[in-house]
């Protein structure tokens, strides 16, 4: 899939941020690469951008809040499919502009 004009590409399950290394590390232990098409979505890079469908804003994603929120559920995660539902409702989340 072609990157929309005025997106961002957004890792669902951060690859650096401090704050996320509790869910990459989960992803780590079930051996889902943190660079897989799966665990990345295109968002508006930002509020200035049109967003007609109401998904979630890449520029506003990077808080303690957001981490904790993809911490809470991927930890919960037990297998490597819950992991793969996890970081799919989280993008189903992000696309419907709920997180």
């Amino acid at each position: 899939m072609a990157r929309p004009a005025a997106s961002a590409a957004h890792h669902i399950v951060a690859g650096n941020a401090q704050a996320a290394a509790p869910a990459r590390s989960v992803l780590a232990r079930f051996e889902v690469n943190i660079n897989a098409v799966e665990n990345g979505v295109f968002l508006p890079l930002n509020r200035g951008v049109p967003n007609p469908a109401g998904v979630a804003v890449h520029s506003t994603l990077h808080s303690n809040a957001y981490y904790q929120t993809v911490n809470n559920l991927m930890t919960s995660a037990s297998t490597r499919t819950e992991a793969l539902d996890v970081r799919a409702y989280l993008r189903q989340g992000l696309l419907a502009g709920d997180l």
